[in-house]
């Protein structure tokens, strides 16, 4: 039996090899878009950085997360099985980001995003 220590953001990446989501995918991918009772995740939205044409909306950032509500082409838009060993992984983490939320209410930004920084926001798809 293999014993697989993951850090927190190391999760993004081990779902990344395992799924064969795009980064944009996994950056957007919510809690209600994985079925871990089923074992599937319903791959329908993708976060992309975009030119920021009004830079007072963002505090002067040159660019700016949007999040699409769908993929570029219909094919994009697809359920994706979720191996065992994945399927574990998600649920531990899962519990761990509920714990971290409740540690910091009132600040947590809760998008229910699955892959987030430890204060709920949205990683940049391009770092």
């Amino acid at each position: 039996m293999m014993v697989l220590k993951v850090e927190k953001s190391g999760l993004i990446f081990i779902t990344f090899l395992n799924t064969g989501l795009r980064l944009g995918e996994l950056t957007a991918l919510t809690w209600d878009d994985v079925d871990l009772e089923s074992g599937r995740i319903d791959v329908n939205k993708n976060a992309v950085v975009v030119m920021n044409h009004d830079e007072t909306d963002t505090g002067g950032k040159r660019t700016k997360l949007v999040v699409q509500d769908s993929t570029k082409t219909a094919a994009g838009m697809r359920k994706i099985p979720i191996p065992v060993f994945l399927k574990e992984l998600l649920t531990a983490h899962k519990h761990e980001q509920q714990k971290n939320k409740a540690l910091l209410e009132g600040v947590y930004a809760d998008h229910n995003l699955v892959f987030c920084n430890e204060w709920g926001n949205y990683y940049n798809p391009r770092n």
